[in-house]
């Protein structure tokens, strides 16, 4: 036995146990320092009156016999004025004790996922008299407490919900039931404060319209990862006749979650902080809304940012899908088959500001249908439009034209098929994208870009990413205003100063990733950098040609730095390597 403080150590190899003996010893938590091989803890007779938090006994996977009894003897009742969070989240509670929530007047968030807490949640067994006590309440989290071999056609709240005054975000994930009703929600309609409702993975196929005009003050509606299908398709899925079946879900059994993978973690990703901040959210991702028409919509009230990403929605718009929505600013349609058949499409959206397009390859890589990119001049305000991943390597549209577009991402397409057609019919394919600040071209396949293309682009260019792509030379012209120029990952070997001939005077500039040939040839770099005083950056030549020299090869990773000292040194340096070189 080790005897030490707080706790003696004991072993025995025999019965291949390590115990850590912390009995009586004054303990008022958990004590740190205890190894993930011990076998047997026992932290009884102390002052251990505090909440005990989930990390305290993490890592001890080993341990058999767990012994905290008498550290609050005959004090069932003692206060816990301060506590402000509990997580009593995976513990198989199939009731809540109010006398647990008395004395927490203070609390405001209370994990209660992963339980078995359905009928507590309806309230069929008994009222939840636990929430009378927490008028304090801010969040409140009964995700995944569903009924075991059930798939009721609704679910209603208990009544008791009504209480939580002060609630602000109610999470409901996964509690499986097929339709919300006028009933299902009920008890929140007087709740002011409630701001985020969550719904996802409850297996809904339908809800209510009437239901959301209720809950005017709600700014996030999550209804993703669902089985909502369009409200125009009459014969919908019913499962009525399958309340205990479970053929038709499968839920997996409680994991604990890292902070990485949380369920928080998780239902965020498809909520961006632009889309957040600009109004009321309504996540409708992973359904089955195949089709949209303008009922989809009714009764959702003022939303300005629609998440419709995973529907598999493939029909062609034709400027009244969205008419309900006249106030969305952003439109998330990512991971799709939009079809762009029609100029009318999106036409509706006067106050659309934002709208992805990103990851709808399916009919640009068809054959001999309509790639009509007109919408752009359907929305005034357009600011941001995202066109990545889709494939693109032939338009029926020539030319582009908005004069609010101030950021277009066009990677991942096939913009160097597009510019070698010999005609060069979409060499002005940006020209009259009149605001455009920022253009990205990355990964688009671009050996060469046509001469012209560069008075074509927009003169408003400020940022320009060609990176990822097979380009082994640049010559930049005609862009002024351009501030930043990302050439990272390209096929160059050389940069001089003809690359930069009759371009920005200012410029933050990006090679990293390219399989520049380190040798002398650079002091025209150097040399065009020394007349460049305001010019962002500068080469760490003296580690490339140290590779070059030393080892037979060069490297392509850029270092940029400033300073007029630094360059004279670097000019310095270049002309004693070179000597070097020709030495040897």
């Amino acid at each position: 036995m080790t005897r030490q403080f707080p706790c003696d150590v004991i072993s025995n190899n025999a019965s291949n146990t390590v115990k850590f003996d912390c009995k009586g010893r004054h303990l008022e938590k958990v004590p740190k320092g205890i190894t993930t091989n011990a076998t047997d803890l026992d932290l009884s007779e102390n002052v251990i009156r505090k909440f005990i938090s989930k990390d305290d006994f993490q890592g001890l996977e080993n341990v058999k016999f767990l012994d905290i009894q008498g550290n609050c003897p005959r004090c069932h009742n003692a206060r816990y004025p301060c506590l402000e969070t509990l997580n009593l989240g995976g513990n198989s509670l199939n009731y809540l004790d109010p006398s647990w929530f008395q004395s927490l007047t203070n609390l405001k968030e209370l994990f209660l996922e992963f339980n078995f807490l359905q009928k507590a949640v309806t309230g069929e067994a008994t009222s939840v008299k636990a929430f009378s006590y927490l008028h304090r309440l801010e969040k409140l989290d009964l995700s995944f407490n569903y009924a075991l071999g059930l798939y009721p056609e609704t679910l209603t709240l208990s009544k008791d919900f009504s209480q939580l005054r002060s609630l602000k975000s109610l999470h409901l994930n996964a509690l499986v039931f097929q339709s919300i009703g006028p009933d299902t929600l009920r008890p929140l309609y007087n709740l002011k404060n409630l701001s985020h409702l969550y719904l996802s993975t409850n297996f809904i196929i339908h809800s209510d319209p009437t239901v959301f005009s209720k809950l005017s003050h709600l700014r996030m509606i999550y209804l993703g990862e669902n089985r909502l299908y369009p409200t125009t398709v009459e014969s919908l899925p019913t499962l009525r006749d399958r309340n205990n079946e479970n053929s038709e879900v499968s839920m997996s059994p409680f994991v604990k979650l890292t902070p990485k993978d949380s369920i928080y973690e998780v239902l965020h990703r498809n909520t961006k902080q632009e889309c957040a901040n600009s109004g009321r959210v309504l996540i409708l991702s992973s359904n089955n809304l195949f089709f949209i028409s303008p009922k989809q919509f009714v009764g959702y009230g003022n939303i300005s940012c629609l998440n419709l990403s995973r529907n598999g929605f493939s029909q062609a718009l034709n400027g009244t899908e969205f008419k309900m929505l006249p106030n969305l600013t952003y439109l998330n349609l990512s991971l799709n088959r939009v079809d762009l058949a029609y100029n009318n499409a999106f036409k509706e959206l006067k106050k659309l500001q934002v709208l992805d397009l990103s990851y709808n390859s399916h009919y640009f890589e068809a054959f001999g249908v309509t790639l009509n990119l007109n919408f752009t001049q359907n929305l005034p305000v357009l600011r941001v439009l995202n066109m990545s991943h889709n494939e693109i390597s032939r338009l029926t549209t020539k030319e582009m034209y908005s004069k609010s577009l101030a950021e277009l991402i066009f990677a991942q397409n096939h913009l160097g098929k597009l510019w070698k057609d010999r005609d060069g019919s979409y060499n002005k394919l940006f020209t009259n994208l009149s605001n455009l600040t920022i253009l990205d071209i990355s990964s688009n396949g671009i050996a060469k870009i046509p001469d012209d293309v560069y008075e074509y682009l927009p003169h408003n260019l400020t940022t320009l990413c060609i990176s990822h792509n097979l380009l082994n030379n640049c010559f930049l012209k005609s862009l002024k205003s351009l501030m930043t120029l990302s050439l990272s990952n390209n096929k160059l070997t050389i940069v001089n100063e003809t690359t930069f001939e009759s371009g920005p005077a200012n410029l933050t500039l990006f090679l990293q990733g390219n399989p520049f040939e380190c040798t002398c040839d650079l002091l025209d770099f150097v040399l065009w950098i020394e007349q460049n005083v305001n010019f962002a950056v500068i080469i760490n030549v003296l580690r490339c040609l140290f590779f070059y020299l030393r080892y037979g090869f060069g490297i392509s990773a850029f270092v940029f730095k400033t300073t007029y000292k630094i360059k004279k040194n670097v000019f310095f340096f270049f002309f004693i390597f070179c000597i070097e070189a020709a030495l040897t």
